[in-house]
């Protein structure tokens, strides 16, 4: 079930937003509090503290299943039609 969905959601970081570079004011004495970028999360148009990126949902054989699996297979094989 998880193998047909898409796994396209992406969303930007703080570190993907474009701008921000300076620091919005200076770190003392504005009464502000302190603040290194204006793309920080806390912000209107910053970046999203986790963002999600894209990725893929399916899951593959278990290793041992695979091994379980490959030598089934060859024990199965008459041994005449195995490659040495």
């Amino acid at each position: 079930m998880n193998a047909q969905r898409a796994g396209t959601v992406a969303t930007k970081s703080r570190g993907l937003v474009s701008g921000g570079r300076a620091k919005p004011w200076r770190q003392k004495g504005t009464g502000r509090a302190r603040q290194g970028t204006i793309r920080a999360p806390q912000f209107k148009g910053g970046g999203h503290t986790f963002a999600k990126v894209p990725r893929t949902l399916s899951r593959g054989e278990p290793q041992g299943a695979q091994g379980r699996a490959a030598l089934g297979a060859r024990v199965l094989t008459p041994r005449k039609e195995r490659s040495p």
